[in-house]
């Protein structure tokens, strides 16, 4: 990311982010140093990896084993406002964050809004091994499932026909 421009930073974060806006075999990778401001660059997906398992290899070109994601796609998100269609995204985690989309591009599935009620990170769904979805609140303020409002820390079983509500938005399981 650095082009032709000697790095010269004593300090420089790098984020590897999941970003269901991006094709296939891309990831977002974001970048800053403490004299330079962020920046973020779309780059080719290799192979993404939550935690490395005390089992798995790294090879030569850097590609960390990876053991909880799929090749498949395990079910859709379509997120909603206000009764339209914003979007439809493809999951192949069975772990995802849902969250404010801003600058930081914290969760998975980012809400467009700028309603700071909805955190970064405010909620998560989990798809179990025996095919259950479930829905973790990440944050104090509701998130509703399948009708039941849930807080910070509580979880809630998602209904074969039911939704995600956060706010204004719907999010719906195909």
């Amino acid at each position: 990311m650095s082009g032709s421009l000697e790095l010269t930073s004593k300090k420089i974060t790098v984020e590897i982010l999941i970003n269901g806006t991006l094709e296939d075999d891309e990831i977002e990778v974001k970048v800053s140093s403490d004299n330079e401001k962020t920046k973020s660059k779309t780059i080719e997906f290799v192979q993404s990896s939550e935690k490395v398992k005390a089992n798995s290899t790294i090879d030569d070109a850097g590609t960390v084993d990876d053991y909880d994601t799929f090749v498949d796609i395990l079910f859709r998100v379509e997120i909603w406002q206000t009764g339209k269609k914003l979007n439809e995204f493809p999951i192949i985690l069975r772990k995802n964050t849902i969250g404010r989309d801003d600058a930081e591009k914290i969760a998975n599935l980012r809400l467009p809004t700028e309603n700071r009620k909805i955190s970064r990170e405010h909620a998560e769904i989990n798809l179990t091994e025996n095919g259950e979805v479930w829905v973790t609140a990440l944050h104090k303020n509701p998130t509703v499932v399948s009708g039941q409002s849930i807080r910070n820390g509580e979880k809630a079983k998602l209904d074969a026909d039911g939704e995600i509500q956060i706010y204004d938005f719907v999010l719906k399981i195909r």
